[in-house]
């Protein structure tokens, strides 16, 4: 049983990455963009259910060049712009998957 529902030994199902990230149950206005919905506490609600290269064993083949990216784009970024703390500010980081900032102040500038 998933959920109240009687699910038949050896009978195929398909977990949905859309349906996921659309549900009521788990995001508060799932239709909007809300980038804030990634910070805590209205994260933890979420725990599980963001699942953007989908699910092993079929997990998106371009995933590992995704984080790739993600990592090179900071990386030009910060070639680009000079990021600079507010004098006295002390930002913390969480680590709930990825490397969060918390409570940073300051400013960012081009380089050139």
């Amino acid at each position: 049983k998933v959920d109240g529902v009687e699910v038949p030994k050896g009978a195929r199902y398909d977990l949905s990455a859309y349906v996921l990230h659309h549900l009521d149950d788990y995001w508060q206005d799932p239709d909007r963009f809300d980038p804030d919905r990634w910070l805590l506490p209205r994260k933890k609600g979420s725990t599980g259910t963001y699942v953007p290269l989908g699910f092993a064993p079929r997990s998106c083949v371009g995933g590992s060049i995704a984080h790739a990216l993600l990592f090179l784009v900071c990386e030009l970024f910060t070639r680009s712009f000079r990021v600079e703390m507010a004098k006295g500010a002390t930002p913390r980081l969480t680590m709930p998957g990825i490397t969060v900032p918390v409570d940073m102040i300051g400013r960012i500038t081009s380089q050139w």
